[in-house]
């Protein structure tokens, strides 16, 4: 097959499907794999972070053979995962350990402590939301309690999809809507401090990654990603975002796109959304 294609990625947390489509926005062929989660412990949701990428780039080369097409015939490539969780990396790009996915509730002991606080009222006011067992928050202050050497080795602590666009251009970057979900000032835009210390994880400001708008071209395909997908080095993945704030339109610098005139009221579960650009209610 000739012609211009894009490709959509879509990682959840079991199945990662890969799309192929044409100009006029057909959907061409697509390829699909799955990833088990590890869930020995109770309480933990776990999975393999190099499992994750091995899917991807195995569901990428599968839709580019049902296709019947070389991968130079992709011209852009566009990157949505699961939301939430933590995908922690060190200075070289390798995991320092499993990534915790959003259904993860070890952090529940950590929330406990901090309801009925100044913590849940500023957080709810600084942020428009309130952590839950899956986000960020919660499990980094997890991780502080019990594994502090996997914070200490973490250069990077990113999203799903934050990770694959990494392996896909070797950039590390987030989208606004990850970047809300903990740590974002719904007031002022861009990650807060205040917010950070009132967690007590304000040491790991400096890992959180830039944030990119999710229209951004933040890379291009390195020839390794290339290599392992079948797709060709060349167009580059805009960040996009986790998966609910794509659906509501269809992810350098640190800060994000600045917030609507005026913030909306808080809610318990808010994140900025990707199109139009503003703060969007979450199930």
């Amino acid at each position: 097959m000739t012609g211009d294609l894009v490709l959509g990625v879509d990682a959840g947390h079991t199945v990662t499907k890969a799309v192929l489509f044409d100009s006029a926005g057909r959907e061409v062929a697509q390829g699909v794999g799955t990833v088990p989660l590890d869930t020995s412990r109770p309480r933990w949701v776990e999975r393999d972070m190099d499992d994750v990428w091995r899917t991807t780039h195995q569901a990428i080369r599968a839709s580019l053979a049902a296709a019947g097409a070389e991968g130079r015939a992709v011209v852009a490539v566009g990157v949505t995962g699961h939301g939430d969780g933590l995908y922690a990396i060190d200075e070289r790009g390798r995991p320092v350990r499993a990534a915790i996915v959003a259904m993860d509730t070890r952090a529940e002991p950590v929330l406990a402590e901090w309801r009925d606080t100044r913590v849940w009222d500023r957080a709810l006011t600084l942020s428009g939301t309130v952590p839950f067992a899956g986000s960020p928050a919660a499990l980094l202050a997890w991780l502080g309690r019990h594994e502090p050497a996997v914070l200490e080795r973490a250069r990077w602590l990113l999203s799903c999809k934050d990770w694959l666009r990494w392996h896909l251009t070797g950039v590390v970057a987030t989208d606004p809507t990850d970047a809300s979900a903990s740590f974002t000032d719904m007031s002022r835009g861009g990650y807060s401090q205040e917010l950070l210390d009132l967690f007590g994880l304000g040491p790991l400001a400096a890992k959180l990654p830039p944030v990119r708008a999710c229209e951004a071209v933040c890379g291009t395909v390195t020839r390794q990603a290339a290599a392992l997908t079948g797709r060709g080095a060349g167009p580059p993945p805009p960040p996009r975002g986790p998966r609910r704030a794509a659906r509501a339109r269809g992810g350098g610098g640190a800060r994000a796109p600045p917030p609507p005139p005026r913030a909306p009221p808080p809610s318990p579960r808010r994140r900025w959304g990707s199109v139009p650009r503003g703060w969007a209610n979450c199930a």
